[in-house]
This record gives C-alpha cells, structure tokens and sequence, in this order.
C-alpha cells in the first residue's frame, strides 16, 4: 500500500469532517467532490504502479495538494481558494486513477 495515498485518505477524510462540521449550501458541491476523491483514493491506494518511478511522483503530488487544502481550511481561506485546490485534487486524482485504468487494460 502506497504510503502517500494512505495519508492522502487520512487528509481527506479530515477535511470531510471539517466541511461537515461547517455544513451549507455552497459547501455541499465541493464535499460532494472531496467524497469523490476519496473513494478514487481508495480504489488506487493499494496499487503497486504508485510506488514505481513514475507514481510515486503523482502519489506525492497528490498529498502535497491534499496537506495544503487541510492547511488551509484550518487556518483563514477564502473561498475561491478551497475550490482552486480541490479541483486541483480532483484533476490528480484523476490522472492517477485513469493511469491505474490504462495498467489494468495492459494487464488483462
């Protein structure tokens, strides 16, 4: 198990709980994405690609993302900060679960 995407999962789950402690309109859309996320982190964390040479830089990436959003939702943030980071998250999520896809389909 990737020790990136493992602390990844931990991040996020933390920032759920802050969201959901915080809970209003305009904050349902960005929790709806970070749940995302974290399922997409679930389903990759135990791939072994994310420690080879090319993963665990986007393993790493990923966390620093991840830190950095926690960081600032504990301290003062405006909004447009919160979803700039998110998306940034949701976009290397994605890259890695779409690279994780392409390795199962050369595989099978």
């Amino acid at each position: 198990m990737s020790l990136e995407m493992s602390r990844v999962k931990e991040i996020l789950e933390e920032i759920i709980n802050e969201f959901n402690s915080s809970r209003n309109k305009s904050k349902e859309e960005l929790l709806l994405k970070l749940e995302v996320s974290q399922r997409l982190v679930v389903q990759n964390q135990t791939k072994i690609w994310l420690r080879t040479k090319s993963g665990k830089p986007m393993a790493e990436e990923l966390l620093k993302v991840a830190s950095n959003l926690l960081e600032k939702i504990k301290k003062e943030y405006t909004s447009e900060e919160i979803i700039i980071l998110i998306s940034q998250i949701e976009s290397k999520i994605m890259e890695i679960n779409e690279e994780s896809q392409r390795r199962n389909m050369i595989v099978t």
